[in-house]
């Protein structure tokens, strides 16, 4: 995927981002674009929230400008911008849904803060199909990593995988074509 467009991909997703949140009211969970969980309570207009980005590369901003990231873009946006909101980018490239996973209980879990709107906002489907090639296998991590964060009291949002482009064959043995329709089943959980 090109530079160009990778960041026109990443602004659709926040603007999508951004229209969910006032949607779940912080209290719910989307997976892969499906509510999972929680009321439909909006929260008081004046809270602040603890935003967590985690996921691969899409996450990080690789190959972008530091201030080009969706989570980036997100903090400078309001009301997050003005109201003592923070949003932390734990993006790595290269990282998969079972680095996030073993990673969650040093990393991301202690951010979680009660006493206001915490939010954990998940992007990573692409790696982990990359590396496994095995669709359940990737949609059992995600949804463990969603527990893992609703365990802790985060209201958690996933976005949903894109296509790859693939030279060859992937690790998990897909060609581009077999990889990009798994992945399309994938967003269809």
């Amino acid at each position: 995927i090109s530079k160009r467009f990778k960041y026109r991909i990443m602004k659709l997703r926040l603007i999508i981002f951004l229209f969910l949140l006032p949607v779940a009211g912080f209290s719910q969970t989307y997976l892969f674009g499906i509510v999972y969980g929680g009321s439909s309570t909006p929260p008081p207009s004046g809270d602040t929230s603890v935003i967590v980005c985690d996921g691969n590369s899409l996450t990080y901003g690789y190959d972008l400008p530091s201030d080009s990231s969706y989570p980036s873009k997100l903090a400078t946006l309001a009301p997050f911008n003005s109201n003592g909101s923070t949003v932390s980018n734990y993006g790595v490239s290269g990282q998969s849904t079972i680095d996030m996973l073993n990673d969650y209980s040093s990393q991301i879990a202690p951010l979680y803060n009660a006493n206001q709107n915490s939010v954990l906002v998940a992007w990573e489907l692409t790696n982990d199909l990359y590396n496994t090639g095995n669709t359940d296998t990737v949609i059992n991590r995600m949804v463990r990593y969603c527990e893992a964060g609703r365990a802790t009291g985060f209201k958690v949002i996933v976005m949903t995988g894109i296509s790859r482009k693939i030279t060859g064959t992937t690790s998990g043995g897909d060609n581009q074509s077999s990889f990009n329709s798994k992945m399309a089943t994938i967003n269809t959980y």
